[in-house]
């Protein structure tokens, strides 16, 4: 049995590249935060320095697994797979202790010295996405997975 699928509108395709965009950015500010040489460090403000210093690695980790299943949700999504909504849902309940790391555990904008919108634009760009992507596979411009041992034995 064949999956009937819908052609995506213009706009499916135009999220779906501008959400690859966002976390390649992402993903490119992680590895430069996790990759930080000192000439670089000692570039940065004070305030910039006292929040890389009291940031733990176990944020780091989080922070990580936020962008990279966020980037691959975005690859799923724009390839038209079904993985897109489990990676989304991964990448947004990694960044749901995040914000309250910086938020309730650090004081994030004395740390930071940065603003507080940026944290909950990311938080609402990422419900959005898992939103989106469940409103695509719901009107069938999402892929259902076909199971790999299937595919193995399929004519």
């Amino acid at each position: 049995m064949k999956n009937s699928i819908n052609k995506p509108p213009v706009s499916f395709w135009l999220i779906s590249i501008a959400a690859s965009i966002w976390y390649s950015v992402g993903l490119i500010y992680f590895s430069c935060k996790l990759f930080m040489i000192d000439d670089l460090f000692n570039s940065l403000t004070k305030a910039e320095q006292n929040y890389f210093e009291k940031t733990y690695f176990l944020v780091t980790i989080l922070f990580g697994i936020f962008i990279l299943t966020g980037f691959l949700g975005s690859l799923s999504l724009l390839f038209r797979k079904k993985d897109a909504i489990f990676l989304f849902r991964i990448s947004l309940v990694a960044f749901v202790p995040l914000f309250i790391h910086h938020f309730f555990l650090v004081n994030f904008i004395e740390l930071s010295g940065l603003d507080i919108v940026r944290p909950i634009l990311i938080l609402f760009i990422s419900g959005f996405l898992l939103w989106y992507t469940n409103i695509s596979f719901s009107n069938k411009w999402i892929i259902k997975r076909t199971p790999f041992y299937k595919t193995l034995f399929s004519e």
